[in-house]
C-alpha cells in the first residue's frame, strides 16, 4: 500500500471530505506528484509530468517511476 502512505504523507486526504466518492484511479493520481499513470483496458501507460523543468529526470521521479513498475508491471 505504498500509494496510500504517500498520499498520507503529504496530506491529499484532508482534501476529501465525508462522504465523498473517489475512484482508485483518482487515488493513483494522488499519489504520485512527478508522472501521471493511466490504465486502459489493463495496460497502463506512465507519463513524465514535469514540464517546468522540460521534464528532467530526478530522484524523484526515478522513485516513482520505480514504485510505479512495481505497483502495476504485474511483477
Amino acid at each position: 500500500m505504498k500509494i496510500i502512505t504517500a498520499i498520507e504523507e503529504r496530506g491529499e486526504f484532508r482534501k476529501l471530505k465525508r462522504g465523498d466518492k473517489v475512484t482508485i484511479w483518482e487515488v493513483i493520481k494522488l499519489a504520485y506528484e512527478t508522472i501521471i499513470v493511466e490504465i486502459e483496458e489493463g495496460i497502463a501507460t506512465v507519463t513524465l509530468n514535469r514540464p517546468e523543468v522540460l521534464n528532467a529526470l530526478s530522484s524523484q521521479v526515478f522513485n516513482e517511476l520505480a514504485d510505479a513498475v512495481c505497483e502495476f508491471g504485474g511483477g
